[in-house]
């Protein structure tokens, strides 16, 4: 395992944080976009941003069809561009699109057997990535750390 460094060794802080606070949020945005690299860069190899393979997680766990909102509102990472990633991957061939029975602006979209197969090559990778992310972490500590981002998120309203 690396040597784990502090998020002031990091970026090369000179100088103390100005609280806890900025420290932890600078530590979590660092982190955070770290992560994202390491995933964008493996579901690169097929084409797929961690966007439109999060889209197409919540079809898989849909297991029907659901409106482009509902899909807007489970995102894991909000977009405003939701219409154009769901476009994008209608394009591939790995979703389709119904227009509502009942209301014609709405559509509903469903991930089908391409994009079921897709995701089930990209399962084991991203596994492996999570693995070695978090692995060494004990469940304690890792639902500990759930727990807190939970709560910090909890409060995000609040300031925003």
């Amino acid at each position: 395992m690396a040597k784990i460094k502090t998020i002031k060794e990091t970026i090369k802080q000179g100088i103390p944080f100005k609280s806890v606070q900025q420290e932890t949020m600078m530590s979590l945005i660092r982190t955070s976009s770290q992560v994202k690299h390491c995933i964008d860069s493996n579901l690169n190899i097929s084409n797929l941003s961690s966007q439109q393979y999060n889209v197409l997680r919540i079809l898989r766990g849909a297991v029907k069809a659901i409106p482009i909102m509902d899909i807007s509102d489970r995102l894991v990472e909000p977009t405003m561009g939701i219409t154009r990633l769901i476009n994008k991957l209608n394009k591939s061939g790995y979703i389709d699109r119904f227009q509502s029975d009942t209301d014609r602006r709405v559509f509903n979209i469903a991930i089908n057997k391409k994009g079921l197969d897709l995701l089930a090559s990209l399962d084991e990778k991203v596994d492996r990535i999570d693995e070695k992310i978090f692995g060494s972490m004990s469940e304690a500590k890792l639902k500990k750390l759930t727990h807190l981002l939970d709560e910090a998120r909890a409060n995000i309203p609040n300031c925003c």
